[in-house]
C-alpha cells in the first residue's frame, strides 16, 4: 500500500505547484493594481491579467474555480496567482518529530471513488479545512487548515481516516527527488 501512496503523493506535489520561488514584478499595471508580483515573462499578456482580475473581482478563493473557468490557459495562471496571494500562499515548511519535512497546516486526502463532492466539502469545512487544490480524476485533494500544530493536524487526519468517503490521509510532505 505504501508503494502506491508515495507515487501518488509525489504526483500531487508536482501537480499542486509547490513553487517556493520568490516572484519578481514584471507587469507594472498588475503590480500597481494589486500590490503583488509575478514571475511571468510576457508583461503584456492580457489573458493572464484577465484571469487575475476575474478572480479578484469575483473574490475567488480556490484553484478549482480557476480550473473550471479557464481550463488550462494563461488566464488560469493569473487566476491561480491571485489565490496564492489571497491565501497568503507562502507555505511554511516544518519538520516533524521523526525528521520528515511537511507543509504546515496541509493534508493530502485521497477519497474513494464516486463520493458526493458536496458532502466531502462539508466534512472538510466541519474541521475548519479548505480545499486549496485537487486532482478530482483520482480523488486527491490538498486541504489547508490554519493555525494548527502538528499534533492537532494529526488528530484531524485520524478522524478523517474514519470517514467512509476517505481512502487515505497524510501530511503534505516534502520529497527530495534527485
Amino acid at each position: 500500500m505504501r508503494s502506491i501512496i508515495i507515487p501518488i503523493l509525489f504526483a500531487l506535489i508536482v501537480l499542486s505547484g509547490c513553487n517556493f520561488k520568490q516572484h519578481k514584478a514584471k507587469d507594472e499595471n498588475l503590480s500597481q493594481h494589486s500590490n503583488f508580483s509575478f514571475d511571468y515573462d510576457d508583461k503584456n499578456n492580457s489573458h493572464y491579467n484577465d484571469g487575475y482580475f476575474w478572480a479578484e473581482n469575483n473574490n475567488i478563493d480556490n484553484f478549482e474555480d480557476c480550473q473550471n473557468q479557464f481550463g488550462t490557459s494563461e488566464a488560469k495562471d493569473g487566476c491561480n496567482d491571485y489565490i496564492k496571494k489571497k491565501l497568503n500562499y507562502n507555505r511554511v515548511i516544518k519538520t516533524s518529530k521523526n525528521g520528515t519535512q511537511y507543509i504546515a497546516g496541509e493534508l493530502i486526502i485521497i477519497t474513494k471513488k464516486n463520493i458526493n463532492k458536496n458532502s466531502f466539502k462539508q466534512m472538510i469545512n466541519k474541521y475548519g479545512g479548505k480545499i486549496i487544490n485537487s486532482t478530482e480524476s483520482i480523488g486527491m485533494y490538498v486541504v489547508k487548515f490554519d493555525d494548527l500544530t502538528e499534533e492537532e493536524l494529526k488528530k484531524i487526519a485520524s478522524k478523517l481516516k474514519e470517514n467512509q468517503m476517505v481512502s487515505s490521509v497524510a501530511l503534505n510532505t516534502i520529497i527530495d527527488v534527485y
